[in-house]
């Protein structure tokens, strides 16, 4: 079973991998819930085999002090130019989606469950190797955010989520966003939706329910 979770970005995705992840062992026997992380797939592609060519097309200015891509910089330049976007898409895309083919391949997806977290799963062209589609609502991302900006400065935990470790200001988060696909188009296109608006009680108990309505379906 090869399960697609996406949603926005500040949606609480990892969140909702994690509450999955911890369902492997109370809900599935003599199965296994592997996690393919595409955002990582993405930061290795970039400082990997696409690194001479991001560098030549964007040149010097985007290198941190280490001489690897800043990310962040690489952020700036692209969400203000939709041409130099779709530049960048067209160099990290086909081999984020070559890596996440290779990933596939290392499990036994009739016997176990992979699930594959990525922010642009639709966009990559991934909807032909999935099963299942879960897409994670949120409509209070830059609250969101913000909460995980300010608690990443106070050094205090919050739910396991990528989202922690980027500082955005407000102005970056709209870029983001309006970069991205309507959250209504991503759920027309999904099997489940978790809105992630409530509590995280509410959000785990809406997973649990995803999870037992896939495997009622098997």
């Amino acid at each position: 079973m090869i399960i697609g979770l996406t949603g926005n970005f500040g949606s609480g995705k990892s969140t909702v991998v994690k509450m999955f992840k911890e369902l492997d062992n109370n809900r599935i026997k003599d199965m296994n819930v592997n996690i393919i992380d595409v955002d990582k797939i993405g930061h290795n592609v970039l400082n990997g085999e696409c690194y001479k060519e991001v560098l030549e097309e964007f040149g010097s200015d985007i290198l941190d002090y280490d001489l690897k891509i800043d990310r962040e910089i690489l952020r700036e330049i692209v969400f203000d130019d939709k041409t130099k976007l779709k530049k960048l898409e067209s160099i990290l895309h086909p081999r984020m989606l070559s890596e996440v083919e290779l990933e596939l391949r290392r499990f036994d997806t009739k016997h176990s469950v992979v699930i594959i977290e990525a922010a642009i799963l639709i966009e990559l062209g991934l909807l032909g190797l999935i099963d299942k589609l879960i897409v994670v609502v949120c409509k209070r991302q830059h609250e969101r955010l913000n909460m995980r900006d300010d608690n990443n400065n106070n050094n205090n935990n919050r739910p396991n989520s990528k989202d922690n470790i980027l500082n955005v200001s407000e102005e970056e988060i709209n870029k983001i966003l309006d970069a991205q696909m309507d959250e209504s188009a991503l759920e027309a296109k999904a099997h489940f939706v978790v809105d992630n608006n409530g509590t995280l009680e509410n959000t785990r108990k809406q997973v649990e329910e995803v999870w037992n309505s896939i495997f009622a379906i098997r």
